[in-house]
């Protein structure tokens, strides 16, 4: 149930925040619902729902953890001696395992049919919310809500069209 609030809140927050604010800086590509709308729906809803799984395996059960693995134990033990990479006891290899992991998720972006800027910064965001609720909720409510977010973009699109 988690999952699909938090798809809901994620997708309001982009599309009503998110895209309005970022479209005022960054060119938006009209193309973009087209490329959405132009298959049928359920050959697509079917994509985004494999796709968001996907990018989810990858990104918050592989990449992040290993990241963290790497930053957190090969590069901030051995300087714990000397008090480098620590807040508060607390390994910033963490932080920045997040924050690579959803910059590069954001920048995957761009290997859509539309590359639009707007997407990724969009996609960066919406990775850093992904990765809360991984931290917080476990793997099944991020795979629920980005599934959750695509599924309703891709309605929005379709509503856009009509």
């Amino acid at each position: 149930m988690i999952g699909v609030i938090g798809g809901t809140i994620e997708f309001t927050f982009s599309t009503c925040i998110l895209v309005p604010i970022a479209s005022i800086f960054l060119p938006i590509d009209e193309r973009e619902c087209e490329c959405i709308t132009s298959q049928p729906v359920f050959i697509r809803g079917l994509g985004l729902v494999v796709g968001s799984t996907m990018e989810e395996v990858f990104f918050r059960f592989y990449l992040q953890p290993m990241l963290n693995y790497v930053l957190c134990r090969r590069l901030c033990r051995p300087l714990s001696s000397i008090g480098i990479l620590f807040v508060n006891q607390r390994c910033i290899g963490s932080d920045l395992s997040l924050c690579f992991t959803n910059i590069f998720f954001g920048l995957c972006h761009l290997l859509n049919p539309v590359r639009s800027p707007v997407q990724v910064v969009s996609a960066t965001v919406s990775g850093f919310y992904y990765s809360y609720i991984y931290n917080h909720h476990g793997s099944i409510a991020v795979i629920t809500s980005h599934v959750t977010h695509n599924l309703l973009c891709l309605a929005f699109a379709h509503y856009l069209q009509r």
